[in-house]
């Protein structure tokens, strides 16, 4: 089977949970045998290129885990893909450039399939509100296109599903869920063992700058919770300490590379995820498979993988009281704590990267053998 992966290819290793899917399912797709594929990504944004390049370049690299990423001008992607052939077209990430592809695609009848990681049009109206009405109306359409054309659009949960659906209207038969997956430096962390001469410490999963993540709903929790505790967040550009209880300790850390965020886990003892909604959560996974228990939302997608009270609490969203009352019953029961650890890190034996590969691969196969047209002098690519 020959594939196509569009989107971004990001350098470095501080990927947002897009990206981390995307360079994760190619590294594992380069890997197997009977497939040949290669990723496609438009890098020739912004001022220092020009029109000729915009249209026309062209670049190629290696990714570290095995494969080629072509980096093509729009003009050159319908003719860099007829001379590849490939059976199908998987966008991996939200790109706008993946119009221009996902139409040829269309037209020469070859399957697609979109991994839906978030509705953007639905992020710009809410969390974008000084985005250009053009910029808007751009992603919308390229959003739009892709439900209404794909072969098979993959979630991440029955949430994520029903959230797409207060948008956009799209077929049982072209749905799939699959889960994220979890890298293996986070297997092998293992949970440490408690100092119990420092405060309980709560890793909050997700940037305090983004209104949905909860970050309000979680700070109010804490003022409920007798006795010291301190915080581990991740933020950009730091965080308001206004308003932070007085028994509280924060400490906020710069984005970054896997290693260094499994090693932070190690430090905590429990993990919230507070936010209003999650198609699945990858920071959540990685955090239970380190060993910390969560609490999350009822809306988080990785729900279905929390039996609640054992390896791992389920609350609503806004419910300060039930948030604080889970946080207070692991703080004052360390055994409790230590049992609910282990039930947590089982979720790695479910979740690696290989494993996910699998269930794409066993969805997008039956794809490929659909009769459809396709050119017959193809030369070039081999």
């Amino acid at each position: 089977m020959r594939f196509v992966m569009i989107g971004r290819h990001s350098e470095g290793e501080i990927l947002s949970g897009p990206e981390k899917t995307a360079r994760r399912l190619y590294r594992e797709f380069s890997r197997r045998k009977g497939l040949a594929g290669t990723f496609l990504e438009y890098g020739f944004d912004g001022s220092r290129f020009g029109s000729k390049d915009k249209l026309f370049g062209y670049d190629v690299r290696y990714a570290a885990g095995g494969g080629e990423i072509h980096r093509l001008g729009l003009v050159n992607m319908p003719s860099f893909i007829r001379r590849y052939r490939p059976d199908v077209i998987m966008v991996a990430t939200f790109e706008r450039f993946a119009l221009v592809p996902v139409w040829y695609a269309v037209q020469r009848r070859i399957p697609l399939v979109y991994i839906v990681h978030a509705i953007v049009r639905e992020e710009n109206e809410t969390l974008r509100p000084d985005m250009p009405a053009f910029v808007r109306y751009k992603d919308a359409l390229v959003e739009s296109f892709l439900f209404r054309k794909a072969s098979l659009l993959c979630f991440f949960s029955e949430d994520s599903i029903r959230h797409a659906r207060r948008v956009y209207n799209f077929p049982d038969h072209r749905i799939g869920i699959v889960d994220n997956g979890i890298d293996e430096v986070f297997l092998r962390s293992g949970a440490a063992l408690r100092d119990e001469n420092r405060p309980f410490t709560i890793f909050f999963g997700g940037d305090p700058a983004r209104p949905e993540k909860g970050w309000d709903f979680f700070r109010s929790a804490l003022s409920l919770i007798d006795g010291p505790l301190h915080v581990e967040v991740v933020a950009k550009d730091g965080i308001p300490m206004k308003d932070i209880p007085a028994n509280v300790s924060v400490r906020v850390h710069r984005p970054m590379p896997a290693e260094a965020l499994a090693a932070l886990f190690r430090s905590a003892d429990c993990f919230v995820c507070a936010s209003t909604f999650e198609t699945f959560s990858i920071m959540t996974a990685e955090a239970m498979a380190s060993g910390l228990p969560p609490i999350v939302t009822r809306t988080t997608g990785i729900t279905r993988f929390i039996r609640d009270g054992e390896n791992g609490f389920v609350v609503d969203y806004g419910d300060a009281p039930a948030l604080a009352a889970r946080i207070a019953a692991l703080k004052r029961d360390p055994e409790r704590l230590r049992y609910m650890s282990r039930c947590a890190g089982e979720i790695g034996d479910r979740l690696g990267w290989a494993d996910v590969a699998d269930r794409y691969l066993e969805m997008i196969k039956p794809l490929c053998a659909v009769e459809r047209n396709r050119p017959t002098d193809h030369g070039g690519i081999p």
